[in-house]
């Protein structure tokens, strides 16, 4: 296969990936889900560890999602933490995204 045909395929699952975290995130709703449950739900759907891990760090970093540290509670970034030590919740713009209010074309929904 060629190169820009890989990069394609794995573009269009990083996308599809993305969708997949904040919707189950959406299904979830009310409140904080720790990483680690989540994964064993999305893993069923074809989301790897490095898939979720990929997701989960752009839908924070564009603010779609919150993650905090589950004992202490206190926010987090995925660059400083290990993602079975975090949990998240959709965020006000997430839940906008996914009712349509708005559009990114790096999140399925």
């Amino acid at each position: 296969m060629n190169k820009k045909y890989l990069q394609s395929l794995e573009n269009a699952a990083f996308i599809e990936n993305n969708g997949k975290v904040a919707r189950l995130l959406n299904i979830l709703n009310h409140d904080y889900h720790k990483l680690s449950e989540m994964q064993r739900v999305l893993k069923a759907q074809g989301v790897d560890e490095a898939g979720l891990i990929e997701s989960v760090n752009f839908l924070a970093r564009a603010g779609y999602i919150e993650l905090r540290d589950i004992s202490s509670k206190v926010n987090a970034n995925l660059a400083d933490w290990q993602y079975y030590e975090l949990e998240a919740i959709l965020s006000d713009k997430g839940l906008r995204l996914l009712k349509g209010g708005i559009k990114d074309d790096l999140v399925e929904v």
